[in-house]
């Protein structure tokens, strides 16, 4: 059986025309004919039915689950070729998120550097909703992701490092400064500066909101958290962040959330499941593996 041919044919079943996945393929109509017939062949099934009353062509109950499969099969397909790519290449392709680059990532940098390791990491940097969809798809082999709550993907193989609070992060000159615990009921006059979605604490925060049930205010998003910082810092709003972006240069004051809801941030390591790391891989995966804490 041909792989293309389970293209054509998902092609088919999504358009439902034999000229239009023929010009999408840059191929003659015949050829996509002959795939549909070699499949017909291969599952002993009728998968297309023309019906030549209404011009219209129908996929059989048969053909639908073929497409189902055929999906699933073309995806494993595409997430092989994209890791034997990356395992012909030197660098390892490792995604990190900003935040957990400044919060836990310089913990095991020093012993990476040391070890030659440092220097063979391709890091993409992108918030942890995208990566985790990189490393399902192939496109970064190994992770360090944050959660609201610990990783549970079937397309995953995650170890949780750590777990770590978020607070709200407030200026001096904040009526809030004086405090040194909040609930949300008492921010729903506040004005936030929030990250953007493609970070976790977009979903913590909406979920605290609920919980609460209340709906301050995001007067402005950014993905950056220095930006955020110095906009608290001019006394413009207030944050939502994990606690430790927030260091003793910063002059800012964190403040616990009383609410007691399950959502944390947590760190994990994840690589997509069934993966196999090369001998370089497992060295990194060792160091990484260092970070993890033990909560008595």
């Amino acid at each position: 059986m041909k792989t293309k041919d389970l293209d054509y044919f998902c092609a088919l079943v999504e358009n439902r025309n034999y000229t239009m996945v023929a010009q999408q393929f840059l191929v003659s109509q015949p050829a996509i004919t002959q795939a549909i017939q070699r499949l017909e062949r291969e599952f002993d099934a009728k998968l297309v039915v023309q019906d030549r009353v209404h011009q219209q062509t129908k996929i059989t109950r048969l053909g639908l689950l073929l497409y189902k499969n055929a999906k699933l099969i073309m995806h494993q397909i595409n997430v092989t070729h994209r890791e034997i790519d990356n395992a012909k290449q030197v660098k390892i392709k490792f995604g990190l998120p900003p935040i957990l680059g400044r919060i836990c990532f310089p913990k095991v940098a020093g012993e990476l550097l040391q070890k030659g390791l440092l220097q063979q990491l391709d890091i993409i940097e992108n918030g942890s909703n995208q990566l985790t969809k990189d490393v399902e798809n192939g496109d970064v082999d190994i992770a360090l992701l944050a959660s609201t709550l610990p990783i549970q993907n079937d397309k995953l193989d995650a170890i949780q490092l750590d777990t770590r609070p978020f607070s709200i992060v407030v200026s001096p000159a904040s009526a809030l400064a004086n405090l040194k615990q909040v609930s949300f009921q008492e921010l729903a006059e506040q004005k936030f500066i929030s990250l953007t979605e493609k970070y976790i604490h977009h979903r913590a925060f909406m979920n605290y909101c609920s919980y609460a049930d209340v709906k301050p205010a995001i007067i402005y998003r950014t993905p950056d958290i220095s930006w955020i910082k110095g906009l608290i810092a001019a006394n413009l709003g207030v944050a939502f962040l994990v606690k430790d972006v927030i260091n003793e240069h910063d002059g800012l004051i964190c403040l616990e959330i009383t609410d007691h809801i399950l959502d944390a941030f947590n760190i994990s390591l994840v690589m997509r499941t069934g993966y196999i790391p090369s001998d370089l891989e497992m060295e990194v995966i060792n160091c990484l593996l260092k970070l993890k804490v033990v909560h008595k």
